[in-house]
């Protein structure tokens, strides 16, 4: 099994990028907590909890994944510091899958700007700057260039 785990500031294209390049996966979201149908409804108040219930997920996904005929599990927080996406990296080698890194950099002041506009969770201006200025690269990742 393969697991990918995206890393970005909100808005720069991590689920677009997901659902183009691996259309056959399983994605595991904190943001999927926050969903209610067509609406999504972000709770700050709940945001550990939606971090658990994606782990979670994520651990039946890639204990019993491949015997469900899943083949591979994308991750796709902000995980904008290392430790918020080591644990997963950590349990998928445990279970002997292939990991994958996959970052969203803003090269730009502007890069930055168009990422707080495509925003669709309705994150902050400046908790999106934040993010970027806070954004601790990972020296094995594959990394996307935001446009």
């Amino acid at each position: 099994m393969k697991v990918v785990i995206l890393r970005g500031i909100s808005g720069s294209g991590k689920s677009t990028y997901a659902s183009k390049h691996y259309p056959n996966a399983v994605v595991c979201s904190a943001d999927n907590f926050f969903q209610e149908g067509r609406y999504y409804n972000f709770d700050v108040t709940k945001l550990a909890e939606a971090h658990n219930e994606c782990m979670s997920r994520f651990i039946t996904l890639v204990s019993k994944g491949e015997t469900q005929g899943i083949s591979c599990v994308v991750v796709d927080n902000t995980n904008i510091h290392r430790w918020e996406y080591e644990n997963y990296a950590k349990l998928a080698a445990a279970f002997k899958c292939e990991v994958e890194i996959v970052e969203f950099v803003p090269q730009t002041i502007e890069a930055v700007k168009r990422c707080i506009r495509r925003n669709v969770h309705r994150v902050p201006a400046e908790i999106i700057a934040r993010m970027a200025v806070e954004f601790e690269p990972s020296p094995n990742a594959t990394v996307v260039k935001i446009i």
